[in-house]
Formats: C-alpha cells, sequence, structure tokens
C-alpha cells in the first residue's frame, strides 16, 4: 500500500501540475512582442489601452489565468480587438521597474494602462472568462469618461502616508476572527444561527496576503462581515487547514468558502476581492441560504430516511450531500434511475454540479447529451468538467491499484475531452499510475513518452516530471539520472534561477555532486540577475565545497 504522503504528492500533481488549456493557443490572446517601450508607442499609433499582466512564475493563481483563461477564444476575440496586451514577470526585465512604479504588491495584477502611462483600471487575483471580459469593458468605458489615475509621485505618496491613520482602518474595525477549533465554529454557528465565512488561505500567497491586509481590516468590510457571519482563518498548510483543504477541495488561494453549521456549502469564489466586490459576495451567500439552503435542509433529509424516493426530494438532498462528500453519489444514481430526458436545463445543471468521476453514470449521462451541454454551459466548461472527471478516475485507479480505471479514463477523455487535451492524456494518465503504484521501469518509459508530446518548449513540463520522479522514486538511483536529464532539459529551455535549483536537487540526489555544484552557481548568478534572495543557495554551496 502506498504511503499517504506520496499519495498526496501523486494528487497534488494530477490536480495542479498539468490544467489543461481550455481553447486552442491561436484564439486566445496575443501578447506583444517587444519593450515596454514599444508598447506604449505601439498603443499611441493604434489609439488603444495597454492591457498588462503582471504576474511572477511561482504564482499559482497567475499560472491559472495563462493556462485556463487567457487561451480561451471569447477572452482572446475581445482582447485582441480592444487592447495591446502583454505579460511582464515582475521579477525579470521591465517588470522590475515596471512593478516598483506602479505600486505592483499581489499577483497576478491586472492593469489598464493608456498611452501615456496612466493607469485607467486595476484590479488583483484570478479572474473567470465572464469577469475578466467586464473588466476589459470596465477599463474602456474609463478610457472614454476619461478618468486615469497617474503613477503617483513621491510627495504624493508622502501626503498619503500622513493621511493614513484618517483614511485606513485599523484592524480592530475590520472583520473579527473566531478564536478556536473549527468543530467550535461549527457548534457556535448553528447556537447564533450564522453562515461561517471561511479564508482559505496560505502563508506564501500573495493576494492572500492583500485580502488580510486591505480588505479584512476596512470598516465597511467588518462591519458587514461580523454582522453576518462567524468568520474564521484557516491556514491551507498547517493544522485544521489539511483536512479542510481536502473535505472541501480547496485547489487555489484565496478561497472563500461560505458554510452553514452543519459544514455544508453554501457559497465559494476564488481570488481576491476588493471590499465592495467582497461584501457582495457574502450577500450572495446570504441569499443563497435564504432562497435554497439545501444543503442543511434537514426536512428533505427526514422526507428521504421516511421513504420518500420522488425525484423532487432525491435531487435536493443529492445536491444538499455533494459538498459534505457523504452518500451523494447513492442519491444522484437514485434521481437518475427516475428520469427520462437529460437534455432538461435541470438536469444538466444537475449532472455538471453532481459528477466527480469519469466511470460513472452521472458522466455517462452528460457526455450523451453533449450538445445540450455545451449550449447551457459553454464549450470550456463542459471540457473542464470532463477533464476533473477523468483525473479523480486515474486517482482512483491509483488508489485501489486497478489499471482498467485508468485505460477507461483515457478512453473517456479520447472520445469527450478537448482535441489537444486528448492527444496527450494517455501518456500523462500512463506516467501518473506508474508513479502512484511505484512502477520504476513503466514509469521512466511513460514519462519519457509524455515529454515528447504536446509542447516540447514547455520547460515547467520538463520541472514538474523531474520532481514527480525525485518524490516516488528518491532511493532509486536509476530513476533519479534520468531525472536529472530532464531537469538539465528544462533548465536548457528556461535558463532560471528556479530551473537551476531544480537542476541541482536532482543531481544532487542522484549522486552528482560536481555536476549539482556548478548548477548551484548558475542558480545563484540567475539569482543575482533576478533580484532574487541567494541566502539558502550559499549555504548549500558552503555544504558542497566543503565535501
Amino acid at each position: 500500500m502506498k504511503s499517504i504522503l506520496q499519495f498526496s504528492l501523486l494528487l497534488c500533481f494530477l490536480s495542479t501540475c498539468f490544467i489543461p488549456l481550455q481553447a486552442n493557443d491561436a484564439e486566445g490572446i496575443q501578447f506583444f512582442k517587444g519593450s515596454w517601450e514599444e508598447a506604449l508607442a505601439e498603443a499611441k499609433k493604434q489609439d488603444k489601452v495597454i492591457f498588462v499582466d503582471a504576474y511572477t512564475t511561482w504564482c499559482g493563481p497567475c499560472k491559472m489565468m495563462t493556462q485556463r483563461i487567457f487561451p480561451q477564444a471569447a477572452v482572446g476575440k475581445f482582447y485582441n480587438a480592444n487592447f495591446i496586451n502583454v505579460k511582464l514577470d515582475m521579477e525579470k526585465g521591465d517588470g522590475l521597474a515596471f512593478r516598483k512604479k506602479y505600486g505592483v504588491r499581489a499577483f497576478p495584477t491586472l492593469l489598464y494602462i493608456n498611452s501615456d502611462g496612466e493607469v485607467v483600471h486595476k484590479s488583483m487575483g484570478f479572474k473567470q472568462p465572464e469577469a475578466f471580459i467586464a473588466l476589459g469593458k470596465q477599463a474602456l468605458k474609463k478610457k472614454k469618461t476619461g478618468i486615469s489615475q497617474p503613477v503617483e509621485s513621491k510627495s504624493t505618496v508622502k501626503t498619503k502616508k500622513l493621511k493614513k491613520s484618517k483614511d485606513a482602518k485599523v484592524a480592530s474595525e475590520g472583520i473579527q476572527f473566531f478564536k478556536g477549533t473549527w468543530k467550535e465554529a461549527l457548534t457556535e454557528a448553528k447556537k447564533q444561527d450564522k453562515v461561517i465565512f471561511v479564508d482559505a488561505y496560505t502563508t506564501w500567497c500573495g493576494p492572500c496576503k492583500m485580502m488580510a491586509k486591505k480588505v479584512f481590516t476596512q470598516e465597511a468590510v467588518g462591519d458587514f462581515y461580523n454582522e453576518n457571519f462567524l468568520n474564521v482563518k484557516l491556514d491551507m498548510e498547517k493544522g485544521e487547514g489539511k483536512a479542510f483543504r481536502k473535505k472541501y477541495r480547496v485547489t487555489a488561494f484565496p478561497t472563500l468558502l461560505y458554510l452553514n453549521g452543519d459544514g455544508n456549502l453554501v457559497h465559494r469564489a476564488m481570488g481576491a476581492k476588493q471590499p465592495a466586490a467582497f461584501i457582495a459576495l457574502g450577500k450572495q451567500a446570504l441569499t443563497k441560504r435564504k432562497a435554497v439552503n439545501r444543503k442543511s435542509t434537514l426536512e428533505v433529509k427526514a422526507k428521504y430516511d421516511k421513504g420518500d424516493r420522488s425525484p423532487e426530494v432525491l435531487r435536493e438532498y443529492a445536491l444538499g450531500l455533494k459538498d459534505s462528500d457523504d452518500g451523494h453519489l447513492k442519491v444522484a444514481n437514485e434521481y437518475l434511475a427516475t428520469q427520462n430526458d437529460f437534455s432538461s436545463k435541470e438536469n444538466i445543471e444537475f449532472l455538471s454540479e453532481m459528477i466527480s468521476e469519469s466511470d460513472s453514470k452521472l458522466f455517462e449521462a452528460l457526455v450523451s447529451n453533449k450538445k445540450a451541454a455545451i449550449k447551457q454551459l459553454g464549450q470550456d466548461k463542459y471540457d473542464m468538467i470532463v477533464n476533473t472527471a477523468c483525473l479523480n478516475t486515474i486517482k482512483k485507479a491509483v488508489e485501489f491499484e486497478i489499471p482498467e480505471l485508468k485505460d477507461d479514463a483515457v478512453a473517456q477523455m479520447t472520445a469527450h475531452g478537448p482535441k489537444k487535451r486528448a492527444e496527450v492524456f494517455p501518456y500523462e494518465a500512463d506516467m501518473m499510475y506508474a508513479a502512484g503504484t511505484e512502477n520504476t521501469t513503466d514509469f521512466t518509459k511513460a514519462a519519457s513518452k509524455f515529454l515528447k508530446k504536446g509542447d516540447k518548449k514547455d520547460a515547467a513540463k520538463y520541472k514538474n516530471v523531474s520532481m514527480l520522479a525525485f518524490k516516488v522514486f528518491n532511493d532509486d538511483q536509476t530513476v533519479l539520472k534520468q531525472a536529472a536529464k530532464w531537469a538539465e532539459k528544462g533548465a536548457d529551455l528556461d535558463p532560471s534561477a528556479e530551473q537551476y535549483l531544480n537542476y541541482a536537487t536532482l543531481l544532487k540526489a542522484s549522486e552528482q555532486d560536481d555536476k549539482a555544484l556548478k548548477a548551484l552557481k548558475k542558480a545563484r548568478e540567475l539569482a543575482i540577475e533576478e533580484k532574487k534572495p541567494t541566502r539558502n543557495i550559499d549555504a548549500w554551496i558552503r555544504k558542497l565545497e566543503s565535501k
């Protein structure tokens, strides 16, 4: 049986390392190739606003925007027509000066700047396609009305600092977070008849820090949330946060969740929110609780327990059980048995919410009504449901060591997934199954085939595969030496401190200390160029040199 740690690493890799594109890259946003000064000149020439994706290479939500949102056809069509689109790494090249000039402190920051270099509009955090397009429309509207936010001079900043005590709200006026265990929070929420707001964060997440510092501390936010919610902060990498993260499937940070006293989900959202949007999110949660309250409907449960198997009761009860992951599939299948037409709007919505794996009647019902599903949900959401379901089936195949389940997931992706994803998925599935079952021979073969498919210049792919090998097969020198070669390829494609550190790690693990030392020194040079700290690298270099 696999260790819990290794299996958790595998699940994390499956869920986050290979996020599928939801549209052809060519249909998405076309980013400007040139310097920042050239972008300003081009914007003036075309009389367009510049959209800037201010990102970092380590930022999870940044990667999600790049892989899930920017490639989408509708997003590309709108942004290519209305903006000069620019990507700037805030830790390299032009990005360093840009970050300082425009005060970028959280990632991603999405900026809209006119050709004079003035900020027209600005937002932080991950955005879904509709919200991202709406953001662009707001920027265009501000451009037409002549609204802009000139970059602040030092005197302006100084004046603002003097006014800080008057304008900024101190933490005591903001959200008051509950002090106690998660079980105690549930009890208190029931006692007060309140919904629980949970800030699911990590200590390294920039948008999480921004929310804590600039949003939760505001008086208006505190007034609303303290009155209407029991507020809880949970670190997703410590203590109770770990179990919470797994139970409620928290995959991005921050995730803002609203739960009732029974622990059932009422509402959720991902990414940083400005105060007004954050309050609006809370209002939506309260409305959902009042209007539906299906997650805690004791009346529905009571009817079910008494033998009521009407479609209405089965549907509401299944949906109510979904977020607690407590027997919802059994009830959902009971509901399916009462239905003849799965293409109805109500049933497509039900299926989209209930599907968790591709080896299920729920999945079969959705893909059998593909046209109706795409019409209602949209191609991107449909593709995402298929992808997630197939990945979850591979996870189950690994957990129970059933290769036929893996093959079934591949067949379903081939038949129903987006073309680009379907082409690479069989090789990824073989690699992940081999890693999960600790089969060194199959893993090396599958990983080599996987790396030859898709984008051969994707440095991140080589890094991810090499690190997976390191984490799962850390005592197998044959695999580690091959993984070092993959890591070297990643460093060649993307000569960055991060890539060379990964290469050094694999070299050291594969007992190639001399090469590891050279890779570390290269990583140090690059870290200095990238304005990153070198303390840990220096310590590692000294340790190797002392041998």
